[in-house]
């Protein structure tokens, strides 16, 4: 059973630190580039526009299409940044160069407008939505449609969301009309299962580890479900109206959303909980999107304008930094000076919790974690601490135990064999070797020692009587 996530008390409002004007009509995605330096955003006027972080100022003239100026609705920045693909009216995809700003493929589907964008994990395939409830997977390098997978027939009337899953093994897909959510086998096309939604699903996104999947919904709710049973297992509900994206960063613990309410709101996937103030807009906020290291989050309103929020200070304010926190970052995306050290990643199991105060007064409930050097520090030291034990244990068991008990060695009476018959050296002389072993008789008389006599062993002295004389035998043969 899920239930709605606690109400958190509101704070002071925050202000973007930069603001990109000249767009002509509503921005509808933006889009970071590798490096920190740039970023792309995409408008209701046809064009798409690059973008300069530091001065806020756009770089060389707008991109557009040669062959028309449809308007420009969606777009999404390819896993390695050197590509871009983006939807428009008249069910029109485009790829384009980042480097030169031009369409370098283009792909049509008979219908009024293409509603959503998404790449596959490898860079290799683009999924898209369309108005007519279909999905179309193409492939990247041959610029066709993948063959024995298109069109994915949805039962929505429009497709707004067709996600696809981590491992590239699932595509997701959110629509109007019968609402709901459709998981397709992304290899094959085939319905793998329907989560039941009772309004319109404008957004999806996966966790990078594929166990769950958010859903943006029109009425304004956040839906969190586990991909193992595609049971509801969480409702963020903070939003007034609908949710038109959610963005996650790289460590599955923050989430961005944007909503046609005019604000976008932080969330903290730990708790579930909403974090710092909402980042509110003149206007419908169509699209968030993060920074590389997650310091920035820049915003496309419909007022025409994108802005850029510093995350990071927002985040130390309320004392909750640790949530940009990422496991690794690739060293070809982000130059050195924007990492942030990854000195407390989340581990795997939570075994305490401390209180803190925010700036506003409010307190609650923080995962106490232990910073991975000092972990190591601390398991090499039992290591160690265990070593000692095991080698101070094996010692004493050593000092104390008792020497074994050996038999005293057994003592022959001298004289013992110089009455044996064929004692004579000269007589066992080397043997040929060619003699029948038949012939071979190893004779030896004894003669008994005087009665009585005694042997000692095992410190028992028996007493035995004289033996019998022995029968007299042939001696040995000493030739064949």
């Amino acid at each position: 059973m899920s239930s709605p996530a606690p109400k958190t008390k509101k704070t002071s409002a925050v202000s973007p630190c930069k603001t990109m004007r000249g767009h002509t009509s509503s921005v509808l995605g933006v889009a970071h580039l590798p490096g920190g330096q740039h970023i792309i955003t995409c408008s209701y006027d046809g064009s798409l526009r690059l973008w300069d972080l530091e001065s806020s100022t756009q770089i060389g003239d707008e991109w557009r299409d040669e062959w028309d100026e449809m308007e420009v609705l969606t777009m999404a920045l390819s896993p390695n940044g050197k590509t871009l693909a983006s939807g428009s009216y008249g069910g029109t995809v485009r790829v384009w160069d980042i480097k030169t700003g031009k369409v370098i493929a283009r792909w049509e589907v008979d219908t009024k407008w293409a509603t959503s964008v998404y790449w596959s994990p490898d860079g290799e395939r683009v999924a898209s939505g369309f108005s007519d409830g279909t999905v179309w997977v193409w492939d990247v390098k041959t610029g066709e449609p993948v063959k024995g997978l298109n069109p994915i027939k949805t039962v929505f009337e429009h497709v707004f969301a067709a996600s696809y899953s981590p491992k590239a093994t699932m595509i997701a897909t959110g629509g109007r009309d019968k609402n709901g959510i459709e998981i397709w086998v992304a290899k094959t096309g085939k319905l793998l299962s329907t989560i039941k939604v009772n309004w319109a699903v404008w957004c999806l996104t996966w966790t990078s580890d594929q166990k769950k999947l958010i859903a943006g919904i029109s009425n304004g709710l956040i839906r969190i479900f586990d991909t193992a049973t595609w049971q509801q297992i969480a409702v963020l509900d903070e939003h007034k109206d609908g949710v038109y994206s959610l963005t996650l960063f790289p460590n599955d613990r923050l989430l961005a959303s944007s909503s046609r309410d005019q604000t976008v709101r932080l969330w903290d996937l730990d708790t579930n909980l909403q974090v710092a103030s909402p980042f509110q807009h003149e206007n419908d906020v169509s699209y968030a999107a993060f920074s590389t290291n997650g310091k920035l989050l820049s915003t496309a309103c419909y007022d025409g304008n994108a802005y850029v929020w510093d995350v990071q200070a927002i985040l130390k304010t309320a004392g909750i930094e640790d949530l940009l926190s990422i496991p690794h970052v690739s060293i070809n995306s982000t130059p050195t000076r924007y990492l942030i050290p990854n000195v407390r990643a989340r581990p795997k199991n939570l075994n305490s919790t401390r209180r803190y105060v925010s700036s506003d007064g409010s307190s609650r409930m923080k995962h106490a974690y232990v910073p991975l050097a000092q972990d190591i520090i601390r398991r090499m030291f039992y290591l160690f601490l265990t070593l000692m034990l095991i080698v101070t244990l094996t010692y004493k068991v050593n000092a104390t135990r008792r020497p074994p008990i050996r038999p005293a060695p057994r003592q022959v009476p001298a004289g013992f064999f110089d009455n044996v018959q064929g004692s004579d050296p000269v007589r066992y002389r080397p043997l040929n070797l060619s003699c029948s072993l038949t012939s071979m008789l190893l004779v030896i008389h004894c003669q008994p020692p005087p009665p009585p006599y005694s042997r000692t062993i095992l410190g028992i002295t028996p007493t035995c009587a004289p033996r019998s004389p022995s029968p007299t035998l042939p001696p040995f043969p000493t030739q064949c």
